[in-house]
């Protein structure tokens, strides 16, 4: 009889073993090969991660501790913006800052009358290089390191590279951009090209679980889209052929309350008809100072 149960607990013990086991996610990720340096001379894939956040948000802290680790551990693969918008980002629950633009309003609206073109009903939530999966934009920020993973799996470099560059008068406080946009593989994509605004280290009130921190320091923050929410029309024609230049100009004041120091800006161009994001690159105003 002790043989028996002896037996049977091990048998027990066995079969635990193997279903346990099949409750580990896939894939399973031991090492990130996406360290951002390559033996190579191609401009590196970067994905656009937009964060839609909130100061009233308890748990959006903790989405933005994410980004810092996905940007240390993707080394520059990662360009983030995070969009305030929604519930928690109406300065009205208790004195909060006041980050809210007419780009993140549209894109994740105001969390009473519209959930804005994401649908961004809950926060803190991501929207990675706008990619549409089975109807759906967004994707919580668990899975954020998943998802660039599984994108850079597909092609670790830029299919289009672009470059920046910036000319700021610092008593004007006037912005002159210029981007040019090179094709370096055939794309068979009517493209669009966005331009924002985004402003790190601003010191002000952030909700972080049961406390409030007056003194977070919130980053990545959605300023202003130069050329609106959906930018322009850079190539009407498709496919786009390789070696193809595109050259594009823009002027921006800077509103007196930023601190251009700390400002970056931020160009991605996308596919206007899936949407989905092609490369995004920043550059510190600081460059330009």
């Amino acid at each position: 009889m002790k043989k028996i149960k002896i037996f049977q607990l091990i048998s027990i013990i066995v079969v635990l073993f193997i279903f346990g086991c099949d409750t580990v996610e896939e894939p399973y990720i031991e090492a990130n090969p996406f360290t951002g340096v390559y033996d190579s001379d191609l401009p590196i894939r970067k994905i656009l991660l937009e964060d839609f956040t909130g100061w009233a948000c308890v748990n959006c802290p903790r989405a933005s501790e994410e980004i810092h680790k996905l940007q240390e551990s993707f080394g520059g693969h990662v360009v983030a913006v995070g969009v305030h918008s929604g519930f928690f980002a109406d300065p009205n629950l208790g004195g909060g800052p006041d980050f809210r633009t007419d780009v993140g309003l549209e894109l994740g609206g105001d969390g009473v009358s519209s959930n804005g073109f994401f649908n961004i009903s809950d926060q803190p939530m991501g929207v990675i290089n706008m990619r549409n999966k089975d109807g759906d934009f967004h994707i919580s920020d668990a899975d954020w390191s998943k998802e660039i993973y599984d994108i850079l799996m597909v092609n670790k470099f830029a299919d289009i590279d672009i470059d920046i560059n910036l000319n700021y008068d610092d008593v004007s406080r006037e912005l002159d951009i210029s981007i040019d946009s090179k094709v370096l593989n055939d794309l068979n994509s009517k493209l669009k090209l966005v331009v924002f605004i985004i402003e790190n280290n601003i010191i002000g009130k952030q909700k972080d679980g049961s406390e409030t921190n007056p003194n977070y320091n919130h980053m990545h923050v959605l300023r202003a889209g130069v050329n609106g929410t959906w930018g322009d029309e850079i190539s009407t024609e498709k496919p786009v052929p390789s070696n193809t230049v595109f050259t594009n100009d823009f002027s921006y004041t800077l509103d007196g309350e930023w601190d251009s120091s700390n400002c970056e800006v931020i160009a991605f161009i996308y596919d206007s008809e899936s949407l989905e994001v092609i490369q995004a690159e920043e550059t510190e105003l600081s460059d330009a100072l």
